[in-house]
């Protein structure tokens, strides 16, 4: 992990926001740099692709990144490691968002209105 190009952070929903670029290097490194990307905008983050390396919007500060993908790994495998220490780093959230109390209670009233809780 040691490679990487920032660019100026912007505020968007309450997050600062801030381009991170993940380098992929070895063997299947453009086929996992397209699933990645996918997998990212699945995400709801904008992505950019150059070939092996992988811009987007991340969550927190930049950080330079550089991931050597290990041969036994299948592309999809490696790109959800990938995600992974994206989320460990702090960089993206994969996890659904626990609803807020009031959410909850609206969810409850119109699954009550609906008929299908008491």
């Amino acid at each position: 992990m040691g490679y990487g190009r920032q660019s100026g952070l912007i505020s968007r929903e309450g997050f600062i926001m801030a381009q991170q670029a993940i380098r992929l290097i070895g063997a299947k490194a453009t086929e996992t740099a397209s699933i990645l990307c996918r997998r990212l905008v699945e995400l709801g983050h904008a992505v950019k692709a150059y070939g092996t390396e992988v811009v987007f919007e991340g969550t927190s500060a930049a950080k330079a990144l550089e991931v050597t993908l290990l041969p036994q790994d299948s592309p999809a495998f490696a790109a959800e490691k990938i995600l992974d220490t994206l989320e460990t780093e702090g960089l993206i959230r994969i996890s659904p968002e626990i609803p807020s109390s009031e959410e909850d209670t609206e969810i409850q009233d119109r699954l009550r209105h609906l008929g299908y809780i008491e």
